[in-house]
């Protein structure tokens, strides 16, 4: 062979591979051609997270295998052109769940937390012939009811269910007078003992050794405002020195945390995140206002709102306004899914219009159960999640009930119908 024939072999082989391997470079680091807009761009990827799992998973129509099992706790879809999917999830017997994902170069967009809903639940009988059809409070051994026409307290416990603890008939032979109870608790961890507030004061009740343990009483300087239990304290807040206080349920001691500002009407609810580290304040006036435990420092939130409570993670809170809207405001930086920076605040609206009533959190701190008055009048449960990438997604739990109650610890939802507390199981 020739010098030449092997300079020419040489030279034809480096024109061949050079780009090649060029092209194989920027293949490797996520380059792809996008024949829609003939140019070059870097690709990005979507990871789907879902419960349950075993899953259809379809992106702009094509079935995408689902991932998920004992070791992946997800499905990756990598090598995907900057540009919007629509991503569709069903499975049988749920409702199918549909989200726009924006996919941007070299970055992952999340879609997890992703929640499927049965089209059917199970009804589960938990206690008959109710006394009450207000749910006040629960957990997993007792239950408060209370029944709004002659407005008594029940107290049931589910190993017991054929007795119901009249607390206000004990309650006032204890006292060997007649107080009204304006509302009442569970013990935060002791089972045997209630939290009274009457209208003279509030209470520490032992339902077994049928005892009654003051905590502020009530006069004419001095009156309780508001006050909510969590963990071992007692927040109350007080008229005379119009403060909040911290009541330790173990050392029986009280302190100060701070004044309240000004701006804050009459103070008609108390809230505080589970680790305690927010208290929330809601006037009269609609004003709301979230109080940092370790900086000493109030902001004002909100100025129309009518209900509010902090997630379980204490990263979020919501809070209903006069005009049936869900807001939820972060406290933290939120980095799942639909990425948020502290302060951010998301609007949402019921897909059916409806007087909403309240709301509850679930226990991944990412959906809501809206409890809201239909045209008809019958009041529905509705499952929403708080990702404002568009659709949202929201799917109808229970159809018609009196009072309902999400516990969290069994994610167990309880509701009433006829006089019967039932509950069904969120899987």
């Amino acid at each position: 062979m020739t010098l030449r024939t092997r300079r020419v072999i040489f030279y034809g082989l480096f024109f061949i591979f050079f780009p090649i391997s060029i092209g194989v470079i920027f293949y490797s680091q996520g380059w792809r051609f996008d024949f829609e807009n003939f140019n070059v761009k870097k690709t990005g990827a979507i990871y789907i997270e879902t419960i349950p799992k075993n899953v259809a998973i379809k992106l702009n129509n094509k079935p995408i295998p689902d991932q998920s099992g004992l070791i992946k706790s997800g499905t990756l879809i990598p090598d995907l052109l900057p540009k919007n999917y629509k991503i569709e999830i069903q499975k049988d017997d749920y409702w199918t769940y549909r989200k726009n994902i924006k996919v941007e170069p070299t970055m992952v967009s999340e879609l997890i937390d992703t929640v499927l809903i049965p089209q059917k639940f199970e009804k589960i009988t938990a206690i008959e012939k109710l006394k009450g059809s207000e749910i006040i409070a629960l957990n997993t051994k007792r239950i408060i009811v209370k029944n709004p026409q002659n407005k008594i307290f029940y107290l049931y416990k589910f190993n017991e269910l054929t007795t119901a603890f009249n607390i206000n008939a004990s309650f006032n032979n204890l006292l060997k007078k007649s107080e009204t109870i304006e509302n009442a608790a569970l013990h935060p961890f002791n089972d045997d003992r209630l939290l009274i507030k009457s209208m003279n004061g509030l209470y520490i009740f032992d339902t077994r050794k049928l005892q009654i343990e003051t905590v502020f009483q009530n006069d004419k300087n001095n009156r309780i405002l508001a006050w909510f239990a969590n963990n071992s304290t007692v927040y109350i807040v007080k008229s005379k020195d119009y403060a909040v206080f911290s009541y330790n349920l173990i050392t029986k001691t009280e302190n100060e945390l701070a004044k309240l500002p000004e701006n804050l009407s009459t103070i008609i609810e108390i809230k505080t995140s589970d680790s305690g580290s927010e208290i929330g304040f809601l006037g009269k006036s609609g004003a709301l206002s979230l109080f940092n435990v370790k900086d000493k420092k109030f902001q004002q939130i909100a100025d129309d709102a009518e209900k509010f409570s902090f997630s379980p993670d204490n990263k979020k809170m919501f809070f209903i306004n006069n005009n049936d809207k869900i807001i939820v405001y972060f406290i933290e930086d939120w980095y799942k899914n639909s990425k948020k920076k502290t302060r951010d605040i998301v609007n949402f609206s019921l897909k059916n219009e409806g007087l909403i009533k309240n709301a509850y959190w679930h226990k991944d701190s990412y959906h809501l159960f809206v409890k809201y008055v239909g045209e008809n009048e019958n009041t529905y449960v509705d499952f929403m999640e708080i990702d404002d990438r568009l659709p949202i997604n929201q799917y109808p739990i229970i159809t018609e009930s009196e009072s309902n109650y999400y516990n969290a610890a069994e994610n167990l939802l309880y509701f009433i119908q006829n006089k019967t507390l039932y509950k069904i199981e969120m899987k």
